[in-house]
């Protein structure tokens, strides 16, 4: 049975024009009625019956026979100058042998996706595949009041654009509380990480957040998977390495540290996790709880003040959340008693978090636990999260400091409900070192 291959153009979507590829690969067996289209990273669309099909490693369409025109030449008929039509319009779906033809936008979609990417809520086609914002639905469990409980259900795309937790009809609504569990400068691949992944994992959590310093000491692709992977692949979303598979739907929201910056501007970071936005700052809305994950280091390109394009972008996002609970993460502290004191990098972030409407502020970097008062707020600092040796105190704490501690690791537990969000330090011998209920008004 012959089969022909040759370096071919893919002009998909007709009615939507935009052309892609090169370097592709055209086979055209008689004896699967059809015509199959593959090579690496291309895209088409879905006209008359086409299916496009990614997989890991290549793209593969199928045109059914049947589908095309009268007009069409056979398969083992295809030449250099041949050409298939799809539809009566007569645009060409394949085009051998031709010069690469640039990009069209499509219609009312935005600049025209050219390289494959993960889709996000954001009005535009990342994925290539002629559909925006795929359908609404963007994944994630999450937990959006209803009524006397929360209900579960999932994170979706609204018309402006923007994620949303929107409470369903006839949903079953779950009791219990929303479980969360947040650490910080854990990555260190020890034993330390183990057992305060071991505390992490009891409390059952929902999902994980981090206040930076993921992976030690330089945020380099060779340690990340032994100190995130090995530990957290459970919860992370997508997750295909060495230690197991993760979940398809992403459970593990980090936030940037400096050592996570320190090789190649985080590329290992980026590569590594599926993050919304940016990757480098982003919210997540869970429902009752509306994460607002913050970059605090000064490598940020989109800077770290009140003033700059992040603050700009945060004070937008919270002043849109609907939460009963806001939570704002990064890595350096606003206010520490740790001996790093103000010399930590922590002043630009020093932020009107309360003003904002925020719950509460997590951070991490000194390797310390504290709880501090700031504006009516709480600020926790809970940076004792295994990955190196803590840190000590100074002698004479900041006036907002309210509970210290250094001397075990540990990780943070939050319980939410309907009324109020419970804050734990617990360490790893499991001894709840601190812990305070702040009362919670959710919007109607």
């Amino acid at each position: 049975m012959p089969t022909a291959r040759r370096t071919i153009t893919l002009r998909a979507c007709p009615d939507r024009v935009q052309v892609v590829g090169v370097m592709n690969t055209l086979t055209s067996p008689r004896a699967r009625a059809g015509l199959v289209v593959a090579g690496l990273g291309l895209l088409a669309c879905d006209p008359q019956g086409v299916t496009p099909k990614y997989t890991p490693d290549a793209f593969q369409v199928v045109i059914d026979l049947d589908a095309l025109p009268d007009a069409a030449p056979e398969p083992d008929a295809l030449r250099a100058d041949a050409y298939l039509y799809f539809l009566d319009s007569g645009v060409p779906l394949i085009t051998p042998d031709a010069a690469v033809l640039p990009p069209v936008p499509d219609a009312g979609e935005g600049p025209p996706c050219t390289e494959p990417v993960i889709e996000t809520c954001n009005g535009l086609d990342d994925d290539c595949d002629h559909r925006v914002d795929e359908g609404r639905i963007i994944g994630n469990t999450c937990y959006p009041r209803a009524a006397d409980c929360l209900q579960e259900t999932q994170r979706i795309c609204d018309a402006e654009a923007n994620v949303i937790c929107p409470a369903r009809e006839n949903l079953t609504c779950r009791m219990d509380p929303l479980v969360f569990a947040a650490v910080s400068d854990y990555g260190g691949g020890n034993r330390a990480e183990g057992l305060t992944t071991d505390v992490i994992r009891g409390f059952s959590p929902s999902f994980v957040l981090t206040a930076g310093d993921n992976n030690y000491p330089r945020g380099e692709a060779e340690s990340i998977d032994r100190n995130v992977g090995q530990f957290f692949g459970v919860f992370i979303g997508g997750y295909r390495g060495a230690f197991g598979n993760g979940p398809d739907d992403n459970r593990f929201w980090p936030a940037m540290g400096d050592a996570d910056w320190l090789t190649a501007q985080g590329q290992p970071y980026f590569d590594f996790f599926n993050l919304p936005g940016n990757e480098r700052y982003y919210d997540v809305d869970l429902g009752v709880v509306h994460v607002f994950v913050l970059d605090s280091d000064a490598r940020e390109p989109d800077g770290n003040t009140w003033e700059s394009v992040q603050g700009q972008w945060f004070q937008a996002a919270a002043a849109r959340s609907k939460a009963c609970a806001k939570v704002a993460i990064f890595h350096h502290p606003p206010y520490s008693s740790s001996w790093r004191g103000e010399e930590n990098g922590g002043v630009p972030m020093r932020w009107p978090f309360a003003m904002a409407g925020m719950t509460a502020v997590i951070s991490g970097q000194d390797r310390v636990y504290e709880r501090l008062q700031v504006d009516g707020i709480p600020y926790f600092i809970i940076g004792a999260g295994g990955g190196a040796q803590n840190h000590t105190f100074a002698e004479t704490p900041r006036p907002e400091s309210q509970v210290r501690y250094r001397d075990r690791p540990g990780a943070m537990k939050m319980v939410a409900t309907q009324t109020d969000i419970t804050f734990s330090f617990v360490n790893i011998e499991n001894t709840v070192v601190d812990t305070l209920t702040v009362p919670l008004r959710c919007p109607m």
